[in-house]
């Protein structure tokens, strides 16, 4: 009974320490380490398409909040921007109208004098000297569109000239290969009659039991092939005198628009010219003459006049909002586009969204990109 109770014990004891070496085995492999996360990235694409002008920055670089990432450019938008500038910039000279405040230095300025008005309907005593002219907005902005305008005329030319000479260079070339189309048209019109011949005097011979049939076999091939060359030179005439055709309306065209072009340097030339003149000769206005012998009833009134010889009345000529709602709409408009250029040319640049780390740089300077391209990958720093 002792020996059993004693072999009882044993068995605990050895399954007891068997169970201890498991757990101290076994369970700090299973407690051990957890796996570390995997890094979160992110991928930056461009807010509008363009091409990458700019990359200051580096792989494995950190950045703040803002920093430039990438920068895009489109010509097209710059040109759009610049041109809303100028719009905008005229539409705010045509909505305002020029007003004399005082006279220049001198005796062509203007200085304020009390006149009598008459409170009904008659014209009123004004002074006999005539009021100082103001320069013209209006003249002065179409000076400036149309010396612009002239400006650009001659590049415009230059251009349509070189695109003459380039169809002209084409012209000849198409017009020697429409010549050896021909050449070749000729030749295998010669050869397929020969192969015709050779065929008809076979199909004799053979007739009248003069040669083996694959005679005539080979002459009907040499025939068939002769044809197959006839359709082919055929086929490249067509095309030379189709290209020739094209090339002869295309040079056409461009000498009407050349022919144009220059016409419109002329009326250019002739239109500043005109312009710059009538920008010299203001008109004077003369002041209306008191009606004679007629009683009326005046008030005071402060008006602006020339002022007499050796005046030093101080200038100041200022331009005043009109309130013609048309213009004032322009002006509104124009500025509205420009503020939306703006916005789009900003778009160009590409800005870290948060703090980052570089890791990957997907395009390199001259890329051509859209919307859809990836162009950095960036790992978040929190």
């Amino acid at each position: 009974m002792s020996d059993g109770k004693n072999s009882y014990r044993g068995a605990a004891i050895a399954t007891g320490l068997a169970i201890s070496l498991i757990a101290a085995f076994a369970i700090p492999q299973y407690l051990g380490e957890p796996p570390k996360p995997t890094p979160v990235t992110v991928d930056l694409h461009p807010q509008l398409s363009g091409t990458i002008s700019e990359i200051p920055i580096q792989i494995g670089q950190t950045v703040k909040k803002g920093d430039v990432l990438i920068k895009l450019s489109d010509p097209q938008l710059t040109q759009q921007l610049a041109s809303a500038e100028q719009t905008f910039q005229e539409a705010k000279v045509e909505g305002k109208t020029p007003v004399v405040d005082a006279g220049m230095l001198g005796g062509i300025g203007s200085v304020p004098r009390v006149v009598n008005i008459p409170v009904q309907g008659d014209i009123a005593p004004l002074p006999s000297q005539p009021i100082a002219p103001a320069p013209d907005p209006k003249l002065l902005a179409e000076l400036k569109s149309a010396q612009a305008a002239l400006n650009a005329k001659p590049a415009q030319v230059q251009k349509l000239t070189d695109a003459l000479n380039a169809a002209q260079a084409d012209k000849d070339a198409a017009t020697k290969a429409d010549e050896s189309a021909q050449t070749a048209f000729a030749d295998a019109t010669t050869r397929q009659a020969a192969a015709g011949k050779d065929l008809d005097r076979m199909n004799h011979l053979w007739d009248i039991g003069g040669v083996a049939h694959k005679k005539v076999d080979a002459a009907q091939a040499a025939k068939a092939t002769a044809d197959a060359d006839l359709a082919t030179t055929q086929s490249q005439v067509d095309e030379a005198k189709a290209k020739l055709a094209d090339l002869d309306k295309r040079i056409q065209e461009t000498s009407d628009q050349i022919a144009k072009a220059k016409q419109d340097l002329d009326d250019l030339t002739k239109k500043v010219q005109q312009l710059q003149e009538k920008s010299k000769t203001a008109p004077q206005v003369e002041a209306p003459k008191p009606l004679a012998s007629t009683p009326v009833k005046f008030k005071k009134k402060v008006i602006y006049s020339t002022a007499p010889i050796g005046s030093t009345a101080p200038v100041s000529v200022k331009l005043v909002p009109t309130d013609d709602p048309t213009k004032q709409k322009a002006i509104e408009t124009s500025h509205d586009d420009l503020v939306h250029l703006k916005s789009q040319l900003n778009k160009l640049t590409i800005d870290a969204p948060f703090d980052a780390r570089i890791i990957k740089i997907i395009v390199k300077p001259g890329d051509q990109v859209t919307k859809d391209t990836i162009v950095v990958v960036l790992e978040p720093i929190h």
